[in-house]
């Protein structure tokens, strides 16, 4: 069986003519559903990943901190996050 790692929360409002298009991706299981190429049993939502070594190397890229300034992080149309310290 065809599994879709696909959830609500990977729905982000971005405005108006941003350079990503993210409307495809809520979009896109709903045709799939719609056209019944795929059934609801094919959605799934991952946990959350609790890996403290894998959270500790990801959390400068989504700080914005490896090599890339706030400013920069925003100008490519991205939001900053900032992380929370362990």
């Amino acid at each position: 069986m065809l599994s879709i790692a696909w959830a609500p929360l990977y729905a982000h409002p971005l405005p108006d003519g941003h350079r990503f298009p993210m409307l495809k991706y809520e979009l896109l299981p709903e045709q799939l559903l719609r056209e019944d190429t795929i059934t609801e049993a094919n959605l799934f939502a991952p946990s959350p990943l609790r890996q403290p070594k894998f959270c500790a190397r990801i959390r400068p890229i989504i700080t914005g901190v490896c090599g890339l300034a706030s400013s920069r992080v925003r100008k490519s149309g991205q939001r900053v996050f900032r992380g929370r310290s362990s």
